[in-house]
């Protein structure tokens, strides 16, 4: 059964009970008027019957009713004289030969409480209200005055009354039922529009498609919105998929082709040795020279391989104070070994404390520097410097070389896996470098800018969150030459 359906029989089922305590009530409360209404008239004709029978004398028990008395009767009205006992002593003459019910428990009820009293007997087949009045004499009862009228009027009107109020009802819950019916049906209708934007969405996989929301921000509004949130969401995290999924595909090519090289050259240096023994010692060391040089170019860049495989799968680096000063000296000496006819320099370093890995962060530090150094020709100039600037502050570290610079279509992509730039591409890197830099940066809740001129150089800052800042001068070295 549907939620309209189920909405609409819940909503007739209590406008049912709602009509049926409505109407009981109705009816107990008319039911009751109308018998007050019959009571009174009976009080009302009693009254004016006693006043005039008492204008002439004291009321005794005579063996007919006097003719005045009669005169009170009616076809609406009877009257019936009857002794202590309950026997019938005299009747107005519109009962004929019929008697009013006298129920001796009734009478000995009125005589207890010593007033009149109303009660509805049955004669024969009809209902009768009676209205019994006690004579007294002498302070003692002798006998009982009875007016009674007809109850056939209000059980027609009864029924009449009934037959209103189920007629009506039941028309209302008909036209209730229609018009809830019509309602929910209405009020639903965004939910089946949701239904089928998810369904077509389901066919069609088109995540750009969004619920059209009107009307007011109620429950359907709201849950129209969030449905469209959701599809958002969707959208995003498709969108990322498809990405990373590209990604996967370019990392995959990008590592079978750096991977294709090292490998041809170490086989084809090795099957030379195989076809010729004999080979002389200078061609033995030169096969073997490229063997070697290509081996370890591919074992580093299996190692980096492994390096952002591991990071992929959410690999954290466990993090401790650091004195960062410190490691950037280090890195200093570091890159002076290796320079290769390039000057290293070092600017202002200020010493800083921050939270970190150490080795990682060292590598991060000694990526850049290597990076500096392969782009940086014999006779440039590399300078690193560590100052803390901003609110809150920062630890921006930099890198500054004089190479060629890079080109601004390619600054975009230099973070990506296996990207190198038109003027690298000849070199020996593996072109995963800086991504891992960059994938380091991140896991220091930091972040790696650049800026570059192509003719230039290049300039890499790494901004990292500081600790603490002892307050100290900063030292400031000599320069030094590689």
């Amino acid at each position: 059964m549907s939620i309209r359906l189920r909405l609409t029989f819940w909503y007739v089922g209590l406008l049912a009970i709602m009509l049926a305590l409505f109407s009981s009530f109705i009816y107990v409360l008319f039911e009751r008027n109308l018998t007050e209404e019959i009571d009174n008239s009976l009080y009302a004709r009693a009254d004016e019957m006693i006043r005039v029978l008492s204008a002439s004398g004291p009321l005794l028990i005579s063996p007919r009713i006097p003719a005045t008395v009669d005169a009170f009767a009616s076809g609406e009205f009877f009257i019936q004289l009857i002794s202590a006992d309950g026997d019938l002593l005299d009747r107005s003459s519109n009962l004929m030969s019929q008697r009013i019910p006298s129920d001796p428990a009734v009478l000995t009820r009125i005589v207890r409480e010593g007033r009149a009293g109303y009660d509805t007997m049955r004669a024969e087949r009809h209902e009768l209200r009676v209205y019994t009045i006690p004579l007294v004499s002498g302070g003692q009862v002798i006998g009982f005055l009875q007016i009674a009228r007809s109850m056939e009027d209000l059980k027609a009107t009864m029924v009449r009354l009934r037959q209103v109020l189920f007629v009506g009802s039941g028309f209302i819950l008909i036209v209730a039922f229609l018009t809830g019916s019509l309602i929910a049906r209405r009020a639903l209708m965004p939910i089946d529009r949701i239904t089928q934007t998810a369904r077509r969405i389901g066919v069609s996989g088109n995540l750009t498609e969004r619920v059209r929301v009107r009307g007011p921000q109620d429950e359907i509004g709201r849950l129209a919105n969030t449905f469209n949130w959701m599809l958002d969401r969707l959208e995003q995290a498709y969108s990322r998929l498809e990405q990373a999924l590209a990604a996967q595909r370019r990392f995959v090519a990008d590592a079978s082709h750096e991977l294709r090289t090292p490998l041809t050259t170490v086989l084809g240096n090795l099957d030379f040795l195989t076809r010729h023994g004999n080979l002389q010692d200078p061609d033995l060391r030169e096969a073997l020279a490229d063997a070697n040089s290509e081996a370890q170019r591919m074992s580093r860049l299996v190692e980096d391989l492994l390096f952002l495989a591991r990071a992929d799968a959410g690999q954290r680096l466990q993090m401790t104070t650091v004195r960062a000063d410190e490691t950037v000296r280090d890195v200093i000496r570091q890159a002076r070994r290796l320079a290769n006819g390039q000057t290293i320099e070092a600017g202002p370093i200020v010493p800083a404390t921050i939270v970190a890995s150490p080795d990682h962060f060292k590598q991060l530090l000694l990526v850049l520097v290597d990076n500096a150094i392969k782009y940086t020709p014999a006779g440039g100039t590399i300078t690193i410097s560590a100052v803390v600037t901003g609110d809150p502050p920062e630890l921006a570290i930099e890198i500054a070389d004089t190479g060629p610079g890079i080109h601004p279509d390619d600054l975009p992509h230099i973070f990506e896996r296996f990207y190198r730039a038109e003027q690298a591409r000849g070199g020996s890197g593996s072109g995963l470098g800086l991504a891992i830099a960059r994938w380091l940066a991140d896991e220091h809740d930091g972040r790696i800018d650049v800026r570059s001129s192509v003719g230039h150089g290049s300039v890499f800052t790494v901004r990292l969150p500081v600790l603490s800042t002892p307050d100290v001068s900063p030292l400031l070295p000599a320069t030094s030459a590689a």
